[in-house]
């Protein structure tokens, strides 16, 4: 208060040290207090669903515009409402359709892989959350649809290889049952999966092209079977069907390790142990196959010392820093590689 009086403007008597401080206490109830709006209508809102951003024109269908249009995975924050034709969404899931059909192979690997991101539809959402739902003619369409007369079955029939590679990553990205950041409540269904295995199989069976086979190896790795029995077969296929060339060892190696690492806990076959510690230790094989090897049998929680010793002896730096992953200090047979590698001139080692 003595503050207040001391600092009272001059020529105004009626102004006092009790005012100021009433002021003050107006000024903090002020700020604190819940700011009253009036009632609104119920149909006031702040935009009408897409009018927040419409184009007048359609996107043309270009490398970026189409990346793009992927990029947007097919996401719009008002659920359960149409889109008009200049929208945004709409514009953008015809650009992807309009590119699906283009006659440039790399405008429809590029569409196959957005759809792949988008994923399927489950029952219930908006058309306008569809994979590329509207097409050239605005009609609604679910070009994600895994089943045996679907568009991805035709992708995957695609003159180009690169399509059909696509459409393997696709289908395998769609129902990975990855978390999706847009719609995270999603699901994939056990139907779901086993409709994507029979389209990828049965594809392989007949694919000429090796990085196509290879592809589709990986894929069928990577699916998130309900059930060890399907995991068995899916294992089975991917040991049997791992024959040359190099590519397509690879791309079955790479499937191999996605499934292990995916059930940790599920025991792998004797077969399939034997056979990847003989891809490890391998020269014939590539980099990324012995790489993938020793990273599948760490999964698989496999320490044979005979295929650490002869591993720690690979020309990759990269192959010996795996091995030296799976070395105990405590254990004696480990002893001759730890002594080995303890030297090893990469730093990373």
């Amino acid at each position: 208060l003595d503050v207040a009086q001391e600092h009272m403007p001059v020529g105004n008597p009626h102004r006092g040290p009790r005012s100021i401080v009433q002021e003050a206490d107006d000024l903090k109830r002020s700020r604190t207090a819940r700011l009253e709006l009036p009632d609104q209508p119920a149909d006031v809102r702040l935009f009408v669903c897409g009018s927040d951003m419409t184009l007048s024109a359609p996107i043309p269908v270009r490398w970026d515009t189409v990346a793009l249009a992927a990029d947007s995975r097919a996401f719009t924050p008002c659920q359960g409402q149409e889109h008009a034709p200049e929208h945004r969404e709409v514009r953008e899931s015809a650009v992807l359709q309009l590119a699906a059909r283009h006659r440039d192979p790399e405008l429809r690997r590029m569409a196959v892989l957005g759809m792949g991101r988008i994923g399927p539809t489950p029952a219930g959402e908006s058309s306008s959350f569809r994979s590329a739902s509207v097409d050239a003619a605005g009609n609604v369409t679910n070009v994600f649809s895994i089943d045996s007369a679907g568009p991805l079955m035709n992708f995957l029939n695609d003159e180009s290889p690169q399509v059909r590679r696509a459409a393997a990553i696709a289908i395998g990205e769609g129902v990975s049952g990855t978390p999706r950041e847009m719609r995270p409540a999603r699901t994939i269904s056990p139907e779901q999966i086993a409709r994507a295995r029979l389209l990828l199989e049965r594809r392989f069976r007949f694919e000429q092209d090796t990085s196509v086979s290879a592809t589709i190896l990986a894929t069928l790795g990577r699916l998130k079977y309900p059930n060890d029995a399907d995991r068995d077969q899916i294992e089975a296929f991917l040991v049997e069907h791992a024959t040359e060339p190099a590519e397509r060892i690879q791309g079955a190696v790479e499937g191999l390790e996605a499934l292990i690492r995916g059930n940790p806990k599920r025991l792998i076959n004797a077969r399939t142990r034997e056979t990847l510690r003989m891809w490890a230790t391998s020269s014939r094989d590539t980099l990324r196959t012995r790489r993938l090897a020793l990273m599948a049998l760490q999964q698989a929680r496999d320490d044979d010392v005979e295929t650490l010793m002869r591993a720690s002896n690979d020309s990759d730096s990269q192959v010996r820093r795996l091995v030296a992953l799976r070395l105990d200090a405590a254990r004696d047979e480990f002893r001759q590689i730890i002594d080995l590698l303890s030297t090893d001139t990469d730093f990373t080692v």
